[in-house]
């Protein structure tokens, strides 16, 4: 802040010195003229009082030097209160701490036998030094076939490159995801599956590695020291299993996978 109120003094003497150096100087060489001047006759003191009278009127605002005086001083005053709100946002964030991320941690394997509405459970963590605060969320838990993976025999779910969430659970449907936070804080949230239950032949789809089981979704959240910008996580786990010419290869368990648009922060 002191740099800019030096450059503005300095400004300030660059512009309205050299006009006034100019006046004195032209009063200078006006008296010497008035010194050396003849007398002059009744006709000639007529001619010099009216063009006396021209001089004397006020000269027009912007060709004077003070209306350039007033454009510093403006523009010096916006940049020192420019200077002051970033100096005191700055602060405010400081105070506040660093920023704070929400990740996910793991989904817990459903119970394929069981015959009620299919649920996942979703686990996740605050990191950082500030709390957060959800503000949008989208999720899917759903039943996906599989295809071939380039270059190998494997099946991979046919997932399409970029997700769509269709709005099947929000954040609406669990209000309780959306209190504040604090820093290692952990909670879960626990979408049902799309289609409620199992349709004949997905599980012994999903244990032969045919079909399947995929959680995606996102949460938009704000942190304490973003103030209103929204960070955002995005997740997917595969629960299927894959097959070679050699063995096969089971997982019981959710595995993080999907497209790299399922997956990420912000």
């Amino acid at each position: 802040m002191k740099p800019a109120i030096v450059a503005a003094i300095v400004l300030t003497a660059l512009v309205y010195l050299p006009p006034r150096s100019e006046c004195q100087q032209n009063a200078g060489q006006s008296q010497q003229q008035s010194d050396f001047n003849p007398p002059r006759t009744a006709k000639n003191q007529e001619g010099a009082a009216i063009q006396g009278a021209a001089t004397q009127q006020s000269p027009q605002w912007y060709k004077t030097p003070e209306w350039v005086l007033v454009i510093v001083g403006s523009v010096t005053a916006l940049f020192i209160c420019w200077q002051s709100y970033e100096t005191r946002r700055a602060a405010n964030i400081s105070s506040r701490g660093g920023r704070a991320w929400i990740i996910d941690v793991g989904i817990d394997n459903p119970d394929l036998s069981d015959g009620w509405i299919p649920r996942a459970v979703c686990h996740f963590m605050v990191i950082g030094d500030s709390p957060v605060r959800a503000k949008d969320a989208e999720f899917r838990f759903r039943v996906v076939n599989g295809r071939p993976m380039r270059g190998c025999r494997d099946l991979e779910p046919d997932l399409p490159k970029k997700p769509d969430y269709r709005n099947t659970f929000s954040l609406s449907d669990s209000p309780e995801m959306g209190k504040v936070r604090p820093p290692g804080d952990t909670f879960m949230v626990v979408p049902r599956l799309d289609s409620l239950f199992f349709e004949k032949g997905d599980v012994a789809a999903i244990e032969a590695g045919e079909k399947f089981l995929c959680v995606y979704g996102f949460i938009r959240y704000e942190d304490g020291a973003s103030g209103r910008k929204r960070r955002e996580t995005r997740f997917c786990y595969v629960r299927g299993k894959t097959r070679t010419p050699i063995r096969d290869h089971p997982q019981p368990e959710f595995v993080a996978g999907g497209p790299p648009a399922y997956n990420g922060v912000t």
